[in-house]
């Protein structure tokens, strides 16, 4: 897992870069290169030689059922942590550790999700369209100026939140179920079939395929719409939450797209 991600992080920065970065592999890294560059490293102490060489000056701790960063402890079962932190060998440089409770915690490592000096998330999936993703993760925040952690710069999730959302889990060959999901009754989805209109000329169509909500796209891609609640639904693939409005006679009259902490609305025009 921590090779995918490692390959899919240098993928990343090509696509934003437009430039190769420079890769090794822990055992492949010298004592002075290791202290020369500021370092991704994609593995706890148990999993990454660099991480081991550094972890006495790091505070972060990782065991199969919590993360403690800096004194303060998180449960964190399945989990990922990402954490910025000053080089320990060069005070002009940081290093990026990435690291999780589990092989399947390493999953939900998320590149998209770097907005913080740390973050722990797992498998959760926010079914409150509106509400900030701080509400669904374990942790994140940001250090003060000694490198450590106040409350007022640390955010944690909300257990009852947390509690009533669908989960991701990781099976042994790498894909994935969600459970916790609600159950819709079928007749709500043939509410929703029918053309929106995204921007003038260009449509999606949502239909229904056997007990399935899909949408298709302008590109002609086929993705199913997994419920959060009646009128609330997401797209796996990809970090999209979908919600259908209703006019006052109860006929849907549009949807609203939620991505990247923006809304858009495509109206119901078939």
């Amino acid at each position: 897992m921590i090779n995918k991600k490692s390959q899919e992080f240098i993928t990343y920065w090509k696509n934003w870069q437009k430039y190769n970065p420079r890769t090794y592999k822990d055992i492949e890294l010298s004592d002075a290169e290791m202290s020369k560059y500021s370092l991704i490293l994609f593995g706890d102490a148990e999993a990454n030689l660099i991480t081991k060489k550094l972890s006495h000056n790091i505070p972060l701790k990782i065991s199969s059922q919590e993360i403690e960063i800096s004194g303060k402890t998180f449960a964190a079962k399945d989990a990922c942590v990402q954490m910025i932190y000053p080089h320990p060998n060069n005070p002009e440089r940081h290093i990026l550790v990435i690291g999780a409770t589990s092989g399947e915690g390493m999953f939900f490592c998320n590149q998209s999700t770097l907005n913080y000096d740390f973050i722990i998330q797992d498998g959760v999936i926010p079914n409150k369209p509106g509400l900030t993703k701080e509400k669904f993760n374990i942790a994140s925040g940001i250090f003060d100026y000694n490198w450590q952690i106040k409350n007022e710069f640390l955010n944690t999730g909300d257990p009852a939140l947390r509690n009533n959302c669908p989960i991701r889990r990781v099976l042994p060959d790498l894909t994935t179920k969600i459970d916790n999901l609600p159950v819709i009754d079928s007749h709500i989805f043939e509410s929703y079939k029918g053309k929106y209109e995204i921007q003038p000329g260009v449509n999606i169509d949502v239909y229904t395929d056997s007990d399935k909500l899909m949408v298709k796209t302008p590109d002609g891609a086929r993705i199913q719409l997994l419920p959060l609640s009646d009128s609330d639904y997401f797209i796996e693939v990809a970090d999209i939450q979908v919600t259908f409005g209703k006019i006052e006679n109860g006929k849907v009259d549009k949807l609203t797209v939620h991505q990247n902490g923006r809304d858009s609305e495509a109206k119901k025009i078939e």
